[in-house]
């Protein structure tokens, strides 16, 4: 039961560091197109930003799914245990 919630926040935490490591990576390529030439088209940079930010976007939302599973498997054990107790007390008579 415990493992679960560990699971859940660990996942959290690496997609809001993905989150994180999105931004920068958006910040940075754009930056850099810039500073190279003002005149390229707005197409091309708009494409850089999001080729940039799509692999981090992916983790953090797979890492968001991942923590939502298993907080749906943690409400789901703690459901099962107190039947399991019971259970196990009843075969004991």
């Amino acid at each position: 039961m415990n493992t679960w919630k560990t699971i859940g926040q660990i996942a959290a935490c690496f997609a809001i560091v993905c989150f994180v490591f999105a931004a920068l990576a958006a910040f940075i390529t754009y930056e850099g197109i810039t500073m190279q030439s003002s005149l390229i088209p707005a197409s091309y940079i708009q494409l850089s930003v999001v080729s940039a930010m799509l692999p981090f976007l992916l983790l953090a939302i797979l890492s968001l799914i991942t923590a939502l599973a298993t907080l749906r498997a943690e409400k789901e054990t703690t459901k099962k245990e107190p039947q399991l107790a019971a259970q196990s007390a009843e075969t004991k008579l």
